[in-house]
């Protein structure tokens, strides 16, 4: 046992003393031989007998520079986190139901009255039903527009398909 630790020594001591040399070096040696051809080439060994030699310095590169720290305007990051919770709060839509019974479902409000032959007729029609609205989330409200078979989807607040392609639909989220 003794035998490895003596040679375990000096062998740690060649390491450390060859990477303390190694950072220490700031320039390398290289041969650039020329034949008799005019050929060039740059090597480590001195050049063979009948070629014209001449040493050359290499400059070792440039240490390593740490990363440059950035600036970063906070306001930025604190206009963000405004803005994040601006948009956790909850947004409302409306849940409309006509006197006999239809539901539908709006963004923006709902009218006074609706017509009954047509949905896209004068909401203010003389033969027109009462509404009655109640404030929904919005995440109920778009759950509502893609139920089927519902009495009263004709009256829905439907975005158009430019709309949707466009980022504009309001139940994108949800």
């Amino acid at each position: 046992m003794c035998a490895i630790r003596e040679s375990a020594i000096p062998l740690a001591l060649l390491v450390v003393l060859g990477l303390v040399l190694a950072d220490g070096v700031h320039a390398q040696t290289v041969f650039k031989c020329i034949d008799h051809q005019s050929r060039v080439a740059f090597q480590e060994t001195p050049c063979a007998a009948g070629e014209a030699e001449t040493v050359v310095q290499i400059a070792a590169p440039p240490r390593a520079q740490p990363s440059p720290e950035y600036y970063r305007a906070e306001s930025r990051t604190e206009s963000m986190n405004t803005r994040r919770t601006a948009r956790s709060s909850t947004v409302m839509s409306f849940e409309c139901r006509t006197a006999s019974g239809a539901l539908f479902y709006r963004h923006a409000g709902c009218p006074a009255v609706i017509g009954r032959e047509n949905p896209k007729a004068n909401l203010h029609a003389s033969r027109g039903e009462k509404v009655r609205a109640r404030r929904i989330p919005r995440a109920e409200a778009c759950h509502g527009l893609r139920s089927p078979g519902r009495k009263g989807r004709e009256y829905d607040d439907v975005t158009p398909t430019y709309d949707k392609n466009l980022g504009r639909d309001p139940c994108r989220r949800y």
